[in-house]
């Protein structure tokens, strides 16, 4: 067993792992970053859908707008 530990970088590289491991009690921020990288994505492709209608000549400002 101590050979194989050995291999994979010993136990430090365990205690490494164990401090970079999520854990349930990060959970919450955890979900705080995924929410927040959803929104990015979303602002993302609207902004890419309201450049494509705006070179393409696609409707009033207005209407553009409401159809993001």
């Amino acid at each position: 067993m101590l050979n194989l530990i050995d291999e994979i970088g010993g136990v430090d590289i365990i205690y490494d792992l164990i401090d970079v491991a999520p854990t349930a009690a990060n959970a919450v921020n955890y979900a705080q970053i995924i929410k927040e990288n959803a929104i990015r994505r979303r602002l993302i492709d609207t902004g890419e859908k309201i450049a494509r209608m705006s070179y393409r000549g696609y409707d009033e400002v207005d209407v553009m707008l409401d159809k993001a």
